[in-house]
């Protein structure tokens, strides 16, 4: 019986740990922000909503610019190029930083 419920345990705690990395990988947190409802992401199989719309990520200004920057440019604290970010990211500020990490790296 302690066998039994010592498996279970595990499952359940490989089961909850799986779940919980799936939810931080950068891909899901980029969707699951609605991030692609205007931005496409073609080297990750992502597609915009709004195809043509908005800009393809990443893109160069991403690339160049650095991430506290686009940090405050994406949570509408700043402008870039005169603009400010169609819609302020909804997320916690850990999850753009690791979205962001993520573009910067699919280069």
């Amino acid at each position: 019986m302690k066998t039994t419920a010592l498996i279970l345990a595990m499952f359940f705690a490989i089961g909850s740990f799986a779940s919980f990395a799936q939810q931080n990988d950068p891909k899901t947190l980029f969707t699951n922000n609605k991030c692609n409802m205007c931005h496409s992401v073609p080297k990750a199989d992502i597609k915009s909503k709004m195809p043509t719309k908005y800009p393809d990520l990443p893109n160069k200004i991403a690339q160049e610019t650095k991430i506290d920057d686009l940090v405050k440019f994406i949570k509408q604290e700043t402008t870039m190029n005169g603009k400010k970010h169609g819609l302020k990211f909804k997320g916690n500020e850990d999850e753009l930083k690791s979205i962001l990490k993520w573009l910067k790296e699919l280069k």
